[in-house]
């Protein structure tokens, strides 16, 4: 045996969410723990990482001559949106200051972090110099982790837990924010190591990506076990095999997105975006190079390229959060960049969600002030809303299907009812344009059809243009007309989609 968890039951703020957990991890099985969004998942895994402890039952490890109830130092790794969200408090204090130049200064590279802890093996630098090489981080090495995108900072997490070789690794949506390159690398690596014995724990939002060395599932629905056991057993059933890879009606029967209970945004000028040889660096590293772009009323553009191609850095000269905006020629919603428009004016065009916003909200917001923070563009409510303000964001969490979790802490939910909370307050002041940044990061297959769906809807239906952001391609809505896809800063395409 490695972990016994014995009538577990686990509280999310004032919600039970996981109830009479009984599970038996043994050394020679490798598990992913599947399940809809919501039915505690992740919280099943913060808990065997010793990240949240149980409200009643027990959890003991039998990881050496004697059993504990607490986590073995050094025999387990977590990465998680929580390891994430860490990291990005250790760096900085908020997102913003990832384009500030005066930030960083005393942030540690890359190299130094992933120096930071003293390995014992005699191949520990060859496995992460190869680690690197294989994620395609060389690059990164000398870059400070406050400069890094999500995508590139989930790399580096997995890096570091990677060449610790822990007896047993957890990660949490392990390809979240990873190109397709990383994706497959990543996959293969993780098989290799289940052969080299580190029990693997994965939380998963689809099998598909699975490693092979996976050898069971424990399936979660409404907090409880519905099955568990041999993957290959588990998935001759025909019935439980569908619940599990796409989900039912019943995932989704809470979500009742209706675009005529919403205004349709004001009028746009005939241009919203024109940015001309743009070029931006940092610490000396060129991350942009004259790029060229227009957005134009009418148009709904993907925003594709690999991790550290500069898409980010991109999005931050729109969203007027990178002061190396002003000295390049921008126009933003009809107006030169610095001909007198405030950073607020700008924002309040246009509704964003990004992992990067995910992290960085504190852990007191409710589901209802990270809607309402919508309406001032802040990251945390910091102003009172009206009461119309308030009717209008408790409606879109009605139509999201998160009226049960609107007073819940941000943090309590799962993180797929994180995301859904975060593109209702991208939509809540009814923008001129909107930017989804992986958007269904996080979402179950049901939940995930759903959103492009009303993503698609919007495209079509609402005078809001769509700038959709993403890693997975057959994830780009219909309505999406042009793409613009980046390579190590440049343009490599800008033009109609080629589906």
């Amino acid at each position: 045996m490695l972990i016994t968890l014995r009538n577990i039951s686990v509280r999310a703020g004032d919600r039970i969410c996981l109830r009479h957990v009984n599970w038996t991890l043994h050394r020679d099985e490798q598990w992913a723990i599947v399940g809809p969004n919501g039915s505690g998942k992740s919280q099943l895994a913060k808990l065997i990482a010793g990240e949240s402890v149980p409200a009643r039952g027990e959890i003991e490890y039998h990881f050496g001559l004697e059993d504990s109830q607490g986590v073995p130092e050094d025999e387990v790794e977590y990465v998680s949106l929580e390891s994430h969200r860490a990291l990005a408090e250790l760096v900085s204090e908020y997102h913003q200051a990832r384009w500030e130049s005066f930030e960083g200064e005393d942030c540690p590279t890359v190299r130094a972090f992933l120096n930071d802890r003293p390995c014992a093996r005699a191949n520990c630098r060859t496995e992460l110099t190869a680690l690197i090489r294989r994620l395609d981080m060389d690059a990164l090495l000398d870059r400070r982790l406050i400069h890094l995108s999500n995508g590139e900072t989930r790399k580096v997490l997995l890096t570091k837990a990677l060449v610790a070789r822990p007896r047993l690794l957890i990660v949490d949506d392990p390809y979240a924010g990873l190109d397709v390159h990383s994706r497959l690398a990543l996959r293969k690596i993780l098989g290799e190591l289940m052969r080299h014995e580190v029990a693997l724990l994965l939380v998963s939002r689809t099998l598909d990506e699975l490693p092979e060395g996976v050898t069971h599932l424990l399936y979660l629905d409404k907090g409880r076990i519905a099955a568990m056991g041999p993957k290959e057993r588990l998935l001759k059933d025909r019935a439980l095999a569908r619940r599990i890879t796409r989900g039912s009606r019943a995932t989704t029967t809470g979500v009742r997105l209706r675009l005529d209970r919403h205004p349709e945004p004001k009028e746009k000028p005939d241009v919203l975006v024109r940015i001309r040889d743009a070029s931006v660096a940092y610490d000396g590293v060129n991350i942009l190079h004259g790029i060229n772009w227009t957005i134009r009323a009418g148009e709904h553009w993907a925003l594709l390229g690999p991790n550290g191609s500069g898409k980010s850095t991109l999005l931050s000269l729109i969203l007027a959060d990178n002061p190396q905006a002003y000295a390049t020629d921008i126009e933003l919603f009809g107006s030169p960049k610095g001909s007198g428009e405030s950073i607020w004016e700008i924002k309040e065009q246009i509704g964003w969600v990004a992992p990067e916003m995910q992290i960085f909200y504190d852990g007191d917001s409710t589901c209802l002030q990270v809607v309402c923070s919508g309406f001032f563009d802040s990251i945390g409510l910091y102003q009172r809303c009206s009461p119309h303000q308030y009717a209008t964001a408790r409606r879109w969490l009605h139509d999201f299907g998160l009226e049960k979790v609107t007073d819940a802490p941000f943090h309590s939910v799962s993180e797929g009812q994180q995301r859904m909370a975060l593109i209702a307050r991208a939509l809540v002041k009814n923008p001129l344009m909107l930017i989804l940044d992986e958007p269904c990061a996080g979402l179950d297959e049901a939940h995930r059809r759903a959103l492009l769906d009303f993503v698609n809807a919007i495209g079509v239906q609402m005078n809001t243009t769509i700038l959709f952001v993403t890693h997975h391609e057959d994830e780009i809505p219909p309505c999406i007309t042009h793409a613009l896809r980046l390579r190590k800063g440049r343009v490599a395409r800008r033009g109609l989609l080629r589906r």
